[in-house]
C-alpha cells in the first residue's frame, strides 16, 4: 500500500463520515427551527368555543402515526418533533404500539416492530400527556393503542392488563372517558357498541374531567378483558389502508381497510402517509403532507367511504405537514378556501428551511475537508519520511507483516484510513 493510496482512502472516508454527520446535523437543526417558528403552526393549547359545543364524533382530530418514534430515539423515526411539541401545536390524537419487553421493570414498552430499534416506557408517554393536560385543562386527547401480541387472545388480554396497571398508577387514571349512555345490543358490553350520536360534547367531557379517550385493538368475542374505559377500536372506528408504498397509492381511490363499514355510527381514521415517510428527507413528503393535496384527499375519501367527516387524520412528520391546519379547516375553525388553495408562504418557508439544512451540511463538509487537508499535509511529511525509509513504496499482498520493518505502523494508518 502506498502512502498516496492511503491518503485517497482517508479522503473518501472523511468525506463519507462528514456527509453523514453533516446531513444529520442539518436535518435536526432545520426541524428544530421549523417546529419553533413555523408561521402556520401556531400553538393551540385550548379548544375553541365552537369545538367545545361539538360532539366528540363530529370533531376532526390531527393525529400522529407512531407518535413515539422520534428522530434521535428510534432508528426508524416517523417524526422529528417530539410528542410535547406536537400537542402544543395542535395534535390531539396519538397512536402508540405496545410490546412485551425484557428491558423495563414493567415488562412492556412502546416501540415499533423490534424494541431493539428504539423504545420508550409507557409511563413516560403517559407523563407527557398528563403534563400537557395539567397545563391546558380545556382539551381532550385520544390514545389509540396497538397491542402487539401473539395470536392467542389470552396473550393480548394479558398485555392490556399490563398497560392498564401502568395507567391506573398514572395521573391519567382519573381522566379516562367512560361511556355511560350506550345501548348494549346482542349481549355486548357498552364499550363494544358504536356510540354514534351518543358521544358527549367536548365541553361535557372537559367538565366531567373525562379528557382521555382510549381505544385498543386486538379484541374478539373470546376476550375476557373488560374495563369501563376500554374502547375496542374497530367497534368504533373504520380506517383506510396504512400500507401505502408511495404517492401514487394515496392518489388511488380511498379504500376501506379495517373495522366494519356497515355501522354508520363509526368514525373514520384516514391513514395519510406512505413508507417514504420514514426517510429523513423532508422534501419527499412535502407534496402529499401539505395542502391543498391533504385537504382535498380528506374530502374525497369522506365522500367515497360515505362518512360526513374524517375524524382522525393520521400523518408522519407532523411538524412538516398541514395536518393541524387541515383539521381546523374541516372543523370550520378556518376558512376552507385557505386549505383548498394551499399556502404559498408556508411552502416557501419549508423550502427555505430545507435549503438551510442543506447549507449547514455543506458547511460542515467544507470545514471537515479543510481540517483534513491540514492534518494530511502534516501527516505526509512525517509518515513519508518514516515509511519511505523503512518500507517499500508498495507492500504487495503477499508481504509478511512480521518481516517488514515498521509495518505495524503502516497497518495502523490503514486502519484509520479505512
Amino acid at each position: 500500500m502506498t502512502i498516496r493510496t492511503c491518503k485517497v482512502r482517508c479522503w473518501h472516508s472523511c468525506f463519507c463520515v462528514a456527509l453523514l454527520v453533516a446531513s444529520a446535523v442539518g436535518v435536526v437543526v432545520a426541524s428544530k427551527v421549523f417546529s419553533m417558528v413555523s408561521p402556520l403552526a401556531p400553538a393551540r393549547p385550548y379548544l375553541t368555543e365552537k369545538l367545545l359545543g361539538t360532539k366528540y364524533n363530529n370533531v376532526v382530530f390531527a393525529t400522529t402515526h407512531n407518535s413515539y418514534a422520534v428522530f434521535g430515539q428510534f432508528s426508524a423515526a416517523n417524526h422529528f418533533g417530539s410528542i410535547q411539541n406536537s400537542l402544543n401545536q395542535g395534535v390531539r390524537a396519538l397512536m402508540l404500539d405496545v410490546h412485551w419487553s425484557d428491558h423495563t421493570s414493567d415488562g412492556i414498552a412502546i416501540c415499533h416492530s423490534r424494541c431493539s430499534q428504539g423504545s420508550v416506557r409507557v409511563g413516560e408517554i403517559l407523563g407527557l400527556i398528563a403534563t400537557f393536560l395539567d397545563n391546558h385543562p380545556v382539551n381532550v386527547i385520544t390514545i389509540m393503542w396497538e397491542i402487539v401480541c401473539s395470536k392467542q387472545q389470552e396473550d393480548c388480554d394479558a398485555l392490556k392488563h399490563a398497560v392498564y396497571r401502568i395507567i391506573e398508577r398514572s395521573q391519567l387514571a382519573d381522566m379516562l372517558y367512560v361511556p355511560t349512555n350506550a345501548s348494549p345490543a346482542d349481549g355486548l358490553t357498552p364499550t363494544r357498541v358504536a356510540l354514534g350520536d351518543r358521544w358527549p360534547t367536548l365541553q361535557k367531557m372537559v367538565d366531567n374531567n373525562e379528557r382521555i379517550v382510549m381505544f385498543f385493538d386486538k379484541s374478539s368475542d373470546k376476550s375476557s378483558f373488560d374495563r369501563p374505559s376500554h374502547l375496542e377500536l374497530w367497534d368504533h372506528v373504520i380506517e383506510t389502508s396504512y400500507s401505502n408504498n408511495d404517492h401514487n397509492a394515496l392518489d388511488a381511490e380511498c379504500k376501506f381497510h379495517r373495522g366494519s363499514p356497515d355501522n354508520p355510527g363509526k368514525m373514520l381514521l384516514n391513514n395519510h402517509f406512505t413508507h417514504l415517510g420514514l426517510l429523513p428527507v423532508s422534501l419527499i413528503t412535502m407534496g402529499y403532507n401539505t395542502n391543498p393535496y391533504m385537504y382535498n384527499r380528506m374530502v374525497r375519501c369522506q365522500h367515497e367511504l360515505g362518512k360526513p367527516i374524517t375524524n382522525f387524520i393520521s400523518v408522519d412528520h407532523w411538524w412538516y405537514s398541514d395536518v393541524v391546519n387541515t383539521a381546523a379547516c374541516l372543523n370550520g375553525e378556518h376558512d376552507a378556501e385557505t386549505c383548498k388553495s394551499g399556502n404559498t408562504v408556508r411552502t416557501v418557508f419549508k423550502v427555505a428551511i430545507s435549503i438551510m439544512g442543506g447549507g449547514i451540511g455543506i458547511l460542515a463538509i467544507h470545514v471537515c475537508l479543510k481540517l483534513y487537508r491540514r492534518l494530511s499535509n502534516t501527516g505526509e511529511i512525517l509518515l513519508g519520511h518514516r515509511f519511505m525509509q523503512e518500507v517499500p513504496t508498495a507492500a504487495g499482498p503477499e508481504s509478511d507483516p512480521a518481516a517488514v520493518p515498521g509495518h505495524h505502523g503502516l497497518l495502523f494508518v490503514g486502519a484509520v484510513c479505512t
